[in-house]
């Protein structure tokens, strides 16, 4: 998805002298500086304003311009009664002098992206009665980091780098929760079984466009299949639709089991399917590669029955089979080396640490052949 630049006012409110008087540093700006997000959670205060203590300067009105990345995943809102907007779409904030600050909401919504997501909104604040782009105010908290956390269960995007948690045991033996990453080949028309619930009586194939990128999706269940290619979307139950197209349905009763809510938005389809004692939610995005280029799909796995987000023993599939090995974690010998080492099923396999020391979205990347050892992708062929 394309990140857009965009900016909003934030309007300061208060009286004084010029804002050539006073060149010193404020105490104005974000609190936090930092904040962390959830795909889809709850929401978290941001307070824009001077600082607790500040003394407010002798100023006329402060005018800020905010320019984020952010694309239009992220929303705010001033105050509880406030509505929600995406943040691209954001145009004013006013702060009068009594209140000094106020207190903003944000929220990430969910997205068709596969994996961690940082942001940064930056402040430039000047003397509104002064010609814009001069006099610049010069303050202390000018940057606001958003950090969002993917949380999807499993993912299948892009190149494709495939993304999911296991358990294990750290070398010094206690339980842990990892996330393993992955590529896999193949050539065109490859079909494969990426997951499947045994109990559910589900399972996702995926169709290679070319060596890497997906250009359909099969999804099977109870209720019938849905059918994903870059340019239809069809089930059982309906005639086929194009992309672009927002709608929801539910197939089946919502009042007994099994039933399947699907949500469609313009460029994904969310599917969530219920039983009595399980449930799985997919969701299928369209990526246009460019303009005039070609289009693939990601897969994304928001939630299947687990532990701790790890699918459990009646899953099969890639995914299914890789949750379901042994690990023991190692960590790289020096800080400074991402080079180590995973221990899958007794035998000792080579791998590397994603990101830096301190991320949240490290992951071990392996070879699928050793996660798989002794099977390979082929074990998982299967027709749509």
């Amino acid at each position: 998805m394309n990140s857009f630049i965009v900016g909003f006012f934030a309007f300061v409110m208060c009286s004084g002298f010029a804002l050539a008087q006073n060149p010193l540093e404020l105490s104005f700006g974000w609190t936090p500086t930092q904040v962390q997000l959830k795909e889809g959670g709850p929401s978290k205060a941001v307070y824009l304003g001077f600082q607790n203590g500040a003394i407010w300067p002798k100023f006329s009105t402060i005018v800020c311009y905010p320019e984020t990345d952010a694309h239009d995943t992220i929303e705010m809102k001033a105050g509880l009664l406030s509505p929600w907007k995406k943040l691209i779409d954001v145009t004013g904030i006013e702060i009068n002098k009594p209140l000094k600050f106020k207190k903003l909401l944000f929220r990430a919504r969910e997205d068709k992206m596969c994996q961690n997501k940082q942001y940064f909104v930056e402040l430039a604040c000047y003397d509104r009665e002064s010609p814009v782009k001069e006099n610049p105010l010069l303050i202390k908290y000018t940057t606001l980091e958003i950090n969002v956390q993917n949380t999807e269960q499993g993912s299948m995007c892009s190149d494709p780098h495939l993304t999911q948690k296991v358990s294990g045991f750290s070398e010094d033996g206690e339980s842990v929760t990892k996330d393993v990453c992955y590529d896999l080949y193949g050539k065109s028309g490859d079909q494969m079984e990426l997951i499947s619930d045994n109990v559910l009586g589900t399972s996702i194939v995926f169709e290679l466009r070319d060596d890497y990128y997906i250009g359909k999706v099969f999804y099977a269940t109870k209720l019938g299949y849905f059918n994903f290619t870059t340019d239809t979307i069809s089930t059982s139950k309906s005639s086929s639709f194009k992309w672009k197209k927002e709608d929801s349905f539910v197939i089946g009763e919502k009042e007994k089991y099994p039933h399947a809510i699907i949500s469609k938005n313009e460029m994904d389809v969310l599917i969530e399917y219920y039983d009595k004692d399980r449930s799985q939610s997919i969701r299928i995005a369209k990526i246009q590669q460019s303009s005039f280029g070609k289009s693939y799909l990601n897969i994304m796995i928001e939630k299947s029955t687990s532990f701790k987000g790890v699918f459990d023993e009646h899953h099969g599939g890639i995914f299914g089979l890789i949750a379901n090995q042994d690990y023991e974690f190692y960590e790289p010998i020096q800080e400074t080396i991402d080079l180590t080492v995973v221990k899958i099923n007794g035998r000792y396999v080579k791998a590397f640490l994603t990101g830096k020391p301190g991320d949240t979205d490290r992951c071990y990347s392996m070879s699928l052949g050793d996660l798989m050892f002794p099977k390979n992708v082929y074990s998982f062929q299967k027709s749509l």
